[in-house]
């Protein structure tokens, strides 16, 4: 899949391509029957499907979607990010903004956001240094100098619908790289990734702190490039990028059907 267009944005980090093609973008709704369940402290879980409907539980709070099926590449997607409360008004909704996730943990709460406007955001739960292979608490893990929040690197905790960390309802998955990149060819700027059938916002990314709520996405593929690094979508003002960046880092979770 050729990712290199018409400009190239200066970063820190590799890989890093602008979508320059634009062109007007149609969506179909796939309307579902949801049901809500009981609230529970965040651990992620998930009932329903198909007709049925779809209820996630996260961060103390019952998520209802819908299906949303792409006419670019005929993939379908749930219909906000995951943890939001609602399908976005605009790239700043901070409603549509949902959980920023590390790199193959599950739902845990160390995702959980707390949400005031389209640029503040606060983190629910504090940051420790230690790193752990299985954390034992909700607490978000950024050990210093170090890419994984893991001692022992494991690139397949988010590698399928049945990866043992996948925080998505079932039936659903992180996109791969190459899934993710097809929709963006499309883009050319926040303004195209949130006027497509995605809709998808700018909630920014965490590390110690919530940083750049309201100017870029970040959203996680399940594609690993090595030591410790992970590929994501960086949705920026004049860019839509193919990026990585370190598996430590709080970015965007948006599923596709498996």
């Amino acid at each position: 899949m050729k990712r290199i267009t018409n400009d190239i944005l200066t970063s820190s980090n590799t890989n890093k391509y602008t979508k320059m093609i634009a062109t007007g973008v149609s969506s179909l709704v796939v309307g579902l029957t949801l049901v809500s369940c009981g609230s529970s402290s965040g651990d992620g879980s998930s009932s329903g499907g198909g007709t049925s409907g779809i209820t996630t539980t996260m961060c103390g709070a019952t998520q209802t979607y819908l299906e949303v099926a792409s006419p670019n590449t005929g993939e379908v997607w749930l219909d906000r990010n995951l943890g939001a409360s609602q399908v976005g008004t605009s790239s700043t909704d901070h409603l549509s903004y949902g959980s920023l996730f590390q790199w193959g943990r599950k739902s845990d709460g160390h995702e959980c956001i707390t949400w005031t406007d389209g640029t503040t955001g606060t983190s629910v739960n504090p940051t420790v240094g230690i790193p752990a292979d299985i954390p034992a608490d909700n607490k978000f893990i950024e050990p210093l100098m170090e890419a994984d929040w893991r001692v022992t690197p494991d690139d397949n905790l988010w590698d399928g619908a049945t990866a043992i960390n996948n925080p998505c309802p079932s039936g659903f998955r992180l996109p791969t790289d190459n899934e993710i990149m097809a929709e963006a060819e499309t883009w050319n700027d926040k303004a195209d990734a949130f006027y497509s059938v995605l809709k998808l916002p700018v909630p920014g990314s965490r590390s110690l702190t919530v940083n750049f709520a309201g100017e870029t996405g970040y959203y996680w593929t399940s594609t690993v490039v090595d030591f410790g690094i992970s590929f994501l979508l960086n949705i920026q003002k004049r860019g839509v990028i193919d990026d990585d960046s370190p598996k430590v880092s709080g970015y965007s979770v948006r599923c596709i059907k498996d």
